[in-house]
């Protein structure tokens, strides 16, 4: 029973870097660290479809837009540039909190003055177009 439980205690030390490291690797992989980034038009291609996402997919998908128009019947326009949202900013933190800031695509590209803004356009509170530019 003792050795048991100390061979249990002994596998869940060694797992829990590996779990941490999972979530990390998913997160970034979204900030273009490790894979799509959410400016890469594969990515919006894949998680935005003309006709069919409502504006508030989008900001469950992007996060709240840098900037927005909108009219009486919801909003025209969302923009997103890279390395603004909150959501980068949260994980850029954190990550640097553990070592690991200033790595990746995505923030050699900001240090470099390469930033992308993703640009959606709204019919009816549903994607209408979007676009990616330099």
């Amino acid at each position: 029973m003792k050795k048991e439980l100390s061979r249990f205690l002994l596998i869940s030390i060694f797992s829990i870097p590996f779990i941490g490291c999972q979530t990390i690797q998913d997160n970034t992989r979204i900030l273009g660290i490790g894979g799509d980034s959410k400016y890469d038009m594969s990515y919006v291609k894949a998680n935005l479809k003309k006709g069919i996402t409502t504006s508030e997919e989008v900001i469950r998908i992007f996060g709240k837009p840098n900037y927005q128009t909108s009219s009486g019947s919801g909003p025209d326009y969302f923009s997103y540039r890279e390395g603004e949202t909150k959501s980068n900013a949260l994980l850029s933190s954190a990550l640097s909190t553990i070592g690991y800031g200033n790595i990746g695509n995505t923030n050699q590209a900001l240090q470099e003055g390469k930033q992308r803004q993703l640009s959606i356009y709204f019919k009816n509170n549903k994607v209408d177009d979007f676009s990616i530019s330099e």
